[in-house]
């Protein structure tokens, strides 16, 4: 059987899974979970953002 205790622990778990989520970028196009994406680009865009087409279709890169 399982506890009270238990239960909560297990319900805490579950909430925390179900808030997990997959994101996307709008500018590679990549789709994955925790890629801290603000206003729809990833932080990898972010950060080559003096190269904008280093991850684009055009450039053949295109992870998603």
């Amino acid at each position: 059987a399982v506890s009270a205790e238990d239960r909560v622990l297990m319900q805490n778990v579950r909430t925390k899974i179900m808030e997990i989520s997959l994101e996307s970028c709008n500018e590679c196009h990549e789709r994955w979970f925790d890629l801290d994406a603000l206003n729809g680009v990833c932080s990898k865009c972010r950060v080559n953002s003096n190269n904008k087409n280093k991850y684009r279709d055009c450039n053949n890169m295109n992870p998603g």
